[in-house]
């Protein structure tokens, strides 16, 4: 029988056997919220100090964006400004061409109207003289004489020199127009042909410049301007030799008909000098009026 008083080997070790198992896990459970706690604030400092400089960054992105922006705000200025001012020369070419072409206008108008007004003066003037030197040669004949009067005869000869030099002159002025319209031709742009016409209209090379700028409107497919020049050639020029080709085409827009170009029409100058006598004719060809 055992003595309750003395334990044996299997009891539990006596109490104060365990306490120090205990203080070692006190120990490392303070040891641990002393870390936690160190951390926290280590934690709550970075974000402290990230909060701090937060602002700072900002700035500096904002600055360097807003850098950025007035950079590509002046490029763009410099770049509008190269343009408008690209524009403002092409501008001023354009004007000076305009310019050059009205005062060349005005000039051949001028001239034109000056050498048909002073040669229809010495047409009228020279037949007048030849009417009285044929009733003089009447009224010598009547008198027994043959003979002219030699002051009559003279100024005969004088009407007709001044009259074959204005109409040398008037040959050369129309051949220049001839070379001018024939390189308007060759290059077949309705634009140039325009330019021409618009300069020329007044001239025996008016209606072939209005109808050869329709034709090539036709031919580029710009049917609406096209029927429109054809339209002011009949009203501008109602007895041109292009009144049958204008129709033909007025009726081939009218069905939507596609340009099909047409090389039996040719070169028909309006109303030109017809100067018979001795004088040498304008180099002529079957698609070409005689200009004199």
């Amino acid at each position: 029988m055992s003595n309750p008083t003395h334990p044996t080997d299997d009891a539990a070790p006596p109490l104060e056997t365990v306490q120090p198992s205990c203080g070692k896990r006190s120990a490392a459970s303070r040891t641990g919220k002393t870390i936690f706690g160190i951390v926290g604030w280590l934690t709550a400092g970075a974000l402290i100090l990230y909060a701090l400089a937060l602002p700072t960054t900002w700035k500096a992105k904002e600055a360097r964006v807003r850098a950025e922006l007035d950079k590509q705000r002046q490029e763009n200025v410099g770049a509008g400004t190269a343009q408008i001012q690209t524009a403002r020369d092409q501008r001023n070419a354009v004007m000076q061409t305009v310019n050059a072409e009205i005062e060349a206008r005005n000039v051949i108008k001028q001239e034109t109207a000056d050498y048909q007004g002073r040669l229809l003066r010495l047409k009228d003037d020279q037949a007048s003289l030849e009417r009285d030197l044929a009733a003089k040669k009447a009224e010598n004949k009547a008198l027994g004489s043959s003979m002219p009067s030699k002051g009559m005869g003279r100024k005969v000869e004088n009407l007709r020199r001044e009259r074959n030099r204005l109409v040398a002159e008037y040959r050369v002025l129309l051949a220049d127009l001839r070379r001018e319209f024939q390189d308007r031709l060759n290059t077949r742009k309705p634009e140039r042909m325009r330019q021409f016409y618009s300069a020329r209209q007044n001239t025996p090379f008016g209606p072939a410049a209005l109808f050869y700028a329709a034709e090539f409107l036709y031919e580029s497919r710009n049917s609406k301007d096209a029927a429109r020049l054809y339209k002011e050639l009949l009203r501008k020029y109602p007895d041109s030799a292009y009144l049958d080709a204008v129709r033909t085409r007025q009726a081939q827009i009218q069905e939507h008909e596609p340009y099909v170009r047409k090389d039996d029409v040719g070169l028909y100058l309006y109303r030109p000098l017809i100067m018979n006598g001795d004088e040498a004719e304008t180099n002529a060809s079957p698609s070409i009026d005689r200009a004199l």
